[in-house]
């Protein structure tokens, strides 16, 4: 399984915007530059590819992996399943690759997000027999790796959740398995927004207290609707 996920990190290190002027991602963080919205928005992301860091870096955004920014140049992303740039701090957590260890064996330690695709490519051929931080597709989300630090994130969600703010949900359906993203959802006092699947939201919602709104199925049919939300601050 780790050297899987290593190829898994592989394999989602090589996405680039076909055309990053008109990318959905440059779209939305363009008008949160212009509207100096950047410091007071955080984003909340279950990829595991970098185009939302690529986008932010074509405008001259720093990333700040933990939410603690409250600068105008640097973007909030906090990635709550990990993502292929999250990996160990090989200073201090290494297990060498000729080292076998069981799916139950769990490694802690100190991560580095790296901004250069090119050394996450470094660290997957290396002889680190660790993965990325990032959980595993399947129910539960496991992760082998620094599992505090996705702990912390999915703790930073369900904080902001608990409070009254504008959230925006994009293209992901509601699961009930993945109670960790979900059961702060149902519960909150902000209203929602959903880009996805109506039928699906509805059906898993509707019994729900939550105030939502379903505003499109796709996220570029959505853009207008979702920057003119953010607009109205």
């Amino acid at each position: 399984v780790p050297e899987l996920m290593q190829q898994m990190a592989i394999y989602f290190v090589q996405f680039r915007p076909a055309n990053i002027a008109e990318n959905q991602y440059h779209l939305l963080l363009k008008f949160l530059v212009e509207n100096k919205q950047i410091a007071d928005t955080t984003i909340f992301t279950l990829n595991y590819e970098l185009l939302l860091d690529q986008c932010a870096y074509n405008l001259n955004l720093k990333i700040d992996p933990i939410g603690n920014s409250s600068s105008e140049d640097s973007l909030k992303v906090i990635k709550l399943h990990g993502g292929c740039n999250l990996v160990p701090d090989s200073t201090k957590l290494r297990v060498s690759r000729a080292a076998t260890f069981t799916k139950d064996a769990l490694f802690q330690g100190d991560a580095k997000y790296l901004v250069n695709p090119n050394e996450v490519l470094e660290f997957c051929l290396g002889d680190n027999g660790l993965p990325p931080i990032m959980s595993l597709i399947m129910r539960k989300k496991p992760v082998q790796v620094s599992s505090f630090i996705l702990d912390n994130y999915q703790k930073i969600w369900k904080d902001t959740l608990s409070e009254n703010n504008k959230v925006i949900i994009i293209g992901v359906n509601p699961n009930n398995e993945d109670s960790h993203i979900w059961e702060a959802v149902k519960t909150s006092p902000s209203k929602i927004y959903f880009v996805g699947t109506k039928d699906k939201i509805d059906k898993t919602l509707g019994n729900s207290n939550l105030q939502y709104e379903i505003i499109g199925n796709r996220f570029k049919e959505s853009l207008e609707a979702i920057l003119k939300i953010l607009k109205e601050g």
